[in-house]
């Protein structure tokens, strides 16, 4: 077994190949961890001061595994700490440690984490956040670091990630809320001309709107920032080159009333961004989009995932759900004040009066 450290994008792009064929041969492959996924996200968000720390673990010349990591200087609590962290975790839903299927992700996950060790003087904390249950690494994570080398693994519940298995959907769906949905839908066309576009090219007038109503709805959000926008537009031509991009919009008498920016694989479909404007607010526009994107892939994909969130009508459709986890691992040299903080952050979050002392 042999290890390798990558800490510059040049030297990463060596392994592209490589790198699609291990997440390909994984238990759990997910479109963010494609490597188109990734080398955008190096080339548009990687701030500067930040260090690659990519970690390859290889038999010979395969990959068995990766771990995409990078170190950035940021405040915790009242000091500046070196924080090591996934690479795509601002962008991506769902985070994790890439592993070929056929080998022991226990043996390669405790090599990984040891050579990390190795390099503790590099980073004072380990910050791991959207580890999804649907990945082994996210239930060996604590043990490892706890019982192998005895280090603090403070843990937490992160959000949950509602998804949907097709073949199942007419016993889970709330009938009455998809009678609802049909008879909104059945009144906009009966009072406007209602086209709806399901898995659509991408276009710049369509995506201009999208936008706009996304800041329309969420204020200074992502796509306030332009490095967020340049991300995206240079990630969609590459995902429709492979087919992975799902683009949906409906139209009420030539408006753009709802749109949909997601994902699509071979096997599922991925509810990423859904939009709507508000002056469509009591007619149901975004409800009506997802009901026709849900069933457009009812016959070719196995999987609608919606994604971390716990919003309501998500569960409108499934009661099936992964939980996303954080993790947060102390280095000795700053132990006690950010084991401290760390645990106050956490107790915190659950104590509606503390958290709010913590914000001022």
């Amino acid at each position: 077994m042999n290890i390798q450290i990558i800490n510059s994008v040049k030297e990463l792009e060596k392994y592209n190949l490589q790198w699609e064929n291990l997440i390909n041969d994984s238990e759990n492959p997910e479109i963010f961890y494609s490597w188109n996924w990734i080398s955008n996200f190096l080339k548009y968000m990687c701030n500067k001061g930040i260090e690659i720390f990519i970690i390859l673990i290889l038999d010979q010349k395969e990959i068995m595994g990766i771990m995409p990591l990078c170190i950035e200087k940021r405040k915790v609590g009242f000091i500046t700490a070196r924080v090591m962290h996934p690479i795509v975790n601002k962008t991506a839903d769902y985070c994790s440690f890439y592993f070929h299927k056929k080998y022991n992700e226990y043996e390669l996950l405790k090599r990984g984490f040891k050579v990390i060790y190795e390099n503790k003087e590099k980073w004072d904390y380990i910050e791991l956040t959207n580890f999804n249950t649907r990945n082994r690494s996210t239930y060996l994570i604590k043990q490892i670091i706890e019982s192998v080398f005895h280090s603090k693994c403070f843990f937490e519940q992160s959000v949950m990630a509602p998804y949907l298995k097709y073949g199942s959907i007419d016993n889970k769906i709330n009938k009455k809320q998809l009678k609802d949905i049909e008879r909104r839908e059945r009144k906009l066309e009966k009072d406007h001309n209602l086209e709806i576009y399901i898995n659509a090219k991408w276009n710049r007038e369509v995506w201009d709107e999208f936008i706009k109503l996304h800041r329309e709805k969420w204020g200074k959000g992502i796509f306030f920032n332009k490095e967020y926008i340049e991300f995206y537009e240079q990630l969609i031509p590459k995902l429709e080159e492979k087919d992975q991009l799902e683009f949906s919009y409906l139209k009420v008498d030539g408006s753009l009333a709802a749109i949909h920016f997601g994902f699509k694989t071979e096997k599922k479909v991925y509810y990423y961004i859904p939009v709507y404007s508000s002056q469509y607010l009591t007619k149901g526009v975004g409800s009506i989009l997802l009901k026709h994107i849900v069933e457009n892939y009812s016959k070719s994909r196995m999987e609608f995932d919606f994604l971390r969130g716990d919003e309501k009508y998500k569960f409108d459709w499934t009661d099936k759900v992964h939980m996303n986890y954080n993790f947060y691992i102390i280095n000795e040299n700053r132990k006690i004040y950010l084991s401290n903080y760390i645990s106050l952050v956490l107790w915190a979050k659950k104590n509606k009066t503390i958290r709010k002392l913590l914000k001022k």
